[in-house]
């Protein structure tokens, strides 16, 4: 489904953080979701069976790693990397992108 000469970013947060992240955005924007006052582990419960509504965290995560594996033209990264240790992503950044940092 992918043009082949066309590049691929897929970058994965830890999903400890995604959930956290996400139900602290879920929570600041009443007009938009029906959880203003839901708690933490209601929506835990939520994203681990998949159920918000951008889907399941998990399946998405695994269906990019698979074309990942299968792709030269698609580079996984994850969230944490980047933070960790910035100029050797950059450097692998650019190296998938053709260039150089």
């Amino acid at each position: 489904p992918f043009p082949t000469a066309a590049k691929y970013i897929y970058c994965a947060r830890n999903p400890k953080d995604v959930v956290v992240s996400f139900f602290h955005h879920t929570r600041g924007f009443p007009q938009h979701y029906d959880f203003a006052s839901g708690t933490f582990d209601d929506f835990f419960e939520v994203f681990l069976a998949g159920k918000t509504d951008f889907g399941d965290y998990f399946l998405h995560v695994i269906s990019w790693h698979r074309l990942a594996s299968k792709n030269e033209n698609i580079l996984l990264l994850t969230y944490e990397s980047l933070t960790a240790d910035f100029p050797a992503t950059l450097q692998t950044l650019a190296s998938f992108a053709g260039g150089a940092a």
